[in-house]
This record gives structure tokens, sequence and C-alpha cells, in this order.
């Protein structure tokens, strides 16, 4: 009876450093995955921020100029030195 329950604790010994092990794959591809899909992400976004710059840039440049232009013409007048009267 003695060698059952040995035999029965080092079958569960062996069952839990299998599943330790196998957790312990799991983790390290999760990781190498991270670190071979962060870089292709990484670019990815800054080439999407970069078009999205490109598609937006243009109206936004001039959305920005026609605000500072309004606000330096605001300043003109402030000082009677404006073009409307």
């Amino acid at each position: 009876m003695d060698q059952l329950v040995a035999d029965w604790n080092m079958l569960a010994r062996a069952a839990e450093q299998r599943q330790a092990a196998e957790s312990a794959r799991t983790e390290q591809a999760k990781l190498e995955f991270r670190l071979t899909i962060f870089p292709i992400l990484k670019a990815t976004s800054a080439f999407e921020g970069r078009a999205e710059a490109e598609r937006v840039g243009p109206r936004q440049i001039g959305q920005d100029a026609a605000v500072a232009i309004a606000k330096l013409e605001r300043q003109r007048c402030k000082f009677k030195i404006c073009k409307f009267g």
C-alpha cells in the first residue's frame, strides 16, 4: 500500500511538472510573438500616422493658417491698422 501511495505521489508530481513546463512554453511563445510583432505594429502605426497626416495635413495647415490670419487681423484692428475700418 505504501508503494501505491508513493507511486501516486510521483505521478502527481510528474503531472504538475508537465503542466508547469507547458505553461512556461506557452508564456515563452507569447513573449516571442510579442517581440516579433511589436516592431511590425510600431512600423504599421507610424505608417498609418504618416498617411493620416498626409491626408489631413494640407487641410489642417489651411485651417491653421486661416485662424492665424484671423487672429492677426483682430490684433491689427485693435491697434487701428485694420484694413476693414
